[in-house]
């Protein structure tokens, strides 16, 4: 017997990975897609976050990390660990 599934609505900026797209996508062929789900994922391609994770799920390095790791140029920010270590810092 397979197990529960918890399938909560979602909002305008979640992030779709390629396993819930395609869990949408059999949802849908089964019958089981309410029209809020429908509108979900037409939030999400219309403002992007439909695919925001192919690059990373398809392993492609950002740009800027690919320069800064061949010596192009210099990080934005240099990290005290002094600043690290107060508590002002913790959570």
């Amino acid at each position: 017997m397979p197990g529960l599934q918890l399938v909560t609505p979602r909002k305008a900026r979640s992030t779709w990975t390629r396993l819930n797209r395609q869990r949408m996508a059999d949802m849908e062929v089964a019958g089981l897609m309410a029209e809020a789900g429908r509108r979900s994922v037409e939030v999400a391609q219309e403002n992007g976050w439909w695919t925001i994770y192919d690059s990373a799920e398809d392993l492609v390095e950002p740009l800027r990390l690919r320069r800064f790791r061949s010596g192009d140029i210099l990080p934005r920010m240099v990290v005290d660990p002094a600043a690290l270590r107060s508590a002002s810092c913790r959570l």
